[in-house]
Order: C-alpha cells, then structure tokens, then sequence
C-alpha cells in the first residue's frame, strides 16, 4: 500500500512519508531473503532460485529508473510510476500466495534438506 501513497498524493510531505516506509519495511527483504530460499527450494534447486534473486535485486536498479523515465514522459505523467509498482507489488502479492507453499512449523517443502 505504500507505493500507491505517492500516486495519489497532493503534496510531497505524503510522498516522502510514503516513500520512506516502503523502503524501510521493503528493505528488510534483503536481509531475509537467504534464509527465505533456503527454506522454500531444495537445495539442487537453491543455485537457480537464488541467481534469480540476486539478478532481480542487481537489474531492478538498472532497469527501473530507464523504464520510470519512459512511463513519467508519457501523457500518463509520473504518477504512472507509482501506479505501475503498486499493480506490479500486487501482481507479486497474489502470486505468492498461489505459488509459494506453506512454511509454517513442521511442514518440509524441500525435501532433502540438512536442516
């Protein structure tokens, strides 16, 4: 919900307030991430999932601020920006809830595991 504050905003105090949550509750991924694959994917198949997880940390860096310049000059205006994050993190959202299995205490999903 935090990236959509910015799109509807009418001032900058809601786009910094917004902005500054979204990046310190989204930055805690970072350091769970690891762990995260390690419990979801086996570990013949832990080399791929964490290469995409690194790439997408590397390459959304890259490639955002190239595909925000393009979505801001458009007759949308820069609140597409932010309406595009907010529909992509549901996208995401949904898919995970669908996709990934469940981890609470006593199932095993990799199966295999050291752990």
């Amino acid at each position: 919900m935090f990236c959509l504050g910015p799109a509807v905003a009418q001032n900058i105090v809601p786009i910094l307030v917004t902005r500054f949550f979204a990046g310190l509750f989204g930055g805690s991924m970072m350091a769970v991430a690891g762990a995260m694959v390690a419990d979801v994917w086996a570990a013949k198949e832990r080399k791929f999932a964490m290469s995409l997880f690194v790439l997408a940390c590397f390459l959304g860096p890259v490639i955002g601020p190239i595909a925000g310049g393009f979505a801001g000059k458009s007759k949308l205006g820069w609140r597409s920006v932010f309406y595009m994050m907010f529909i992509f993190a549901i996208v995401m959202y949904l898919l995970g809830i669908v996709l990934l299995p469940d981890l609470r205490a006593g199932s095993s999903p990799s199966k295999g595991s050291t752990t």
